[in-house]
């Protein structure tokens, strides 16, 4: 997810929760702070948006 542009990462966020069973469920953590980093393994960038912003994410699209 991390390695996925701002936009792409909501763009997932949005299609999990359409894919999701009733009362499904969505596991997913993240760093608490806003922060990029390169990732170890591919060297590219890492974003994650922190967990304010996902959490607004996730509630938009039904998700608690």
């Amino acid at each position: 997810m991390f390695l996925l542009p701002t936009d792409i990462q909501i763009v997932v966020i949005r299609k999990v929760a359409k894919a999701l069973n009733p009362r499904g469920k969505f596991l997913f953590t993240s760093p608490a702070q806003a922060v990029t980093w390169h990732d170890s393994l591919t060297g590219r960038e890492s974003i994650s948006l922190g967990d304010e912003r996902y959490e607004q994410t996730l509630g938009a699209e039904g998700l608690v």
